[in-house]
Order: C-alpha cells, then sequence, then structure tokens
C-alpha cells in the first residue's frame, strides 16, 4: 500500500519544498543563536570610532552548564560478536574514548628557547 502526503490546496510534489521552507526559519534561528553564541550579538555596525564592549555570559553559561551535565559521562563500546578479538577491541575503543573523549590530537611538547640551549650546553 502507498500513502501519498499532500496538503490541502498544493500540487503534488510540492511537499518537499513546502518542507524546506519550513527548515528556512529553524535554520535562520540556529544561524542567529551560534552568531549570538560567538559573540556577534549586535546586528547593526558601530559607527565610525564607537567602541562597543560586549560581555558574553551567554557563552558561559553555555559551557558551564555543559560541562557541570556531562561530568561522569561515561562510554560503552560493545562487541561486534561473541569473539574475544572483538570484545578486546571494544575494551580498547572504550579505554581511547576515556583517555581523549573528544579525538584530539595530542599536542607536541612544547619546549622554551631557554631549556633547548641548556640541553646543547649540557650535551
Amino acid at each position: 500500500m502507498v500513502v501519498q502526503l499532500q496538503a490541502k490546496g498544493t500540487a503534488p510534489g510540492s511537499i518537499a519544498q513546502q518542507i524546506a521552507r519550513m527548515d528556512a526559519g529553524r535554520l535562520r534561528a540556529y544561524r542567529e543563536n551560534l552568531e549570538f553564541y560567538q559573540g556577534r550579538q549586535s546586528a547593526d555596525s558601530p559607527r565610525r570610532r564607537e567602541r562597543r564592549l560586549t560581555l558574553n555570559y551567554a557563552k558561559t553559561v553555555i559551557e558551564k552548564t555543559a560541562s557541570y551535565t556531562m561530568s561522569g559521562l561515561s562510554f560503552v563500546a560493545d562487541p561486534e560478536d561473541g569473539s574475544a578479538e572483538a570484545a578486546a577491541r571494544a575494551r580498547r575503543a572504550e579505554r581511547a574514548l576515556r583517555e581523549n573523549p573528544r579525538g584530539e590530537q595530542p599536542r607536541p611538547a612544547r619546549v622554551r628557547q631557554r631549556d633547548r640551549r641548556r640541553a646543547l650546553r649540557v650535551a
């Protein structure tokens, strides 16, 4: 059985267009909220030689709330099948997520120039 959705008074095939129009407002609101979060709260540009001070409490509150709600978070990886190899892969995946939950690349250690010179004198 095939069911076709059609709103009253619309031509067939225009449902996708209606959904796209309805999504436009939602996507615009997402964009505006993201700009506000990033500190671009004022729609008009400042006049010449005008200084504006913007305190972005929204970003601070959101990040602190996210930090609080995500504390104590743990990850679970289920093995694909009942084999010992799949269980070992799942344990490695859990350990990797626990050690680096954001998937960030480790930063190389920075050595100050003074420490490099001192190491070269000793060698």
